[in-house]
């Protein structure tokens, strides 16, 4: 028995299509890995500027030496503290209070990355 000639095997189109889905799969699957790349990154810079804002908060609200800047730099991140008189409900004869509110972002500029607040008696 003998084939006939157009069974023999792939055609060029057929290759040429196969190709074509490979290289579309693979241009998906490289979007989504750089995609998830990115996310980790950010993730991980907001995780590094959540804890220096804590820390500089706790040093700003602890009843220890006031801290002496009103900004600075730790590591790739840089904080800025601000305090205002606190308007929520003290009472009366209490003690003065001020709201210290923290804000750190990335030292290359930008938007804030985290902003954390708390209270401390007035200095």
């Amino acid at each position: 028995m003998t084939r006939a000639s157009n069974e023999r095997g792939f055609s060029l189109v057929e290759t040429l299509i196969a190709l074509a889905i490979i290289a579309g799969m693979t241009g998906v699957a490289y979007r989504t890995l750089s995609q998830t790349a990115q996310v980790g990154t950010g993730m991980t810079e907001r995780r590094d500027a959540l804890l220096v804002a804590q820390s500089v908060l706790d040093m700003a609200t602890s009843a220890g030496p006031a801290v002496s800047a009103s900004s600075g730099q730790s590591g790739r991140m840089t904080w800025r503290i601000d305090a205002q008189p606190f308007e929520g409900e003290v009472r009366r004869s209490g003690p003065a209070v001020e709201e210290v509110i923290v804000s750190v972002a990335p030292r290359a500029g930008g938007k804030a990355l985290v902003t954390l607040s708390g209270l401390r008696l007035a200095r």
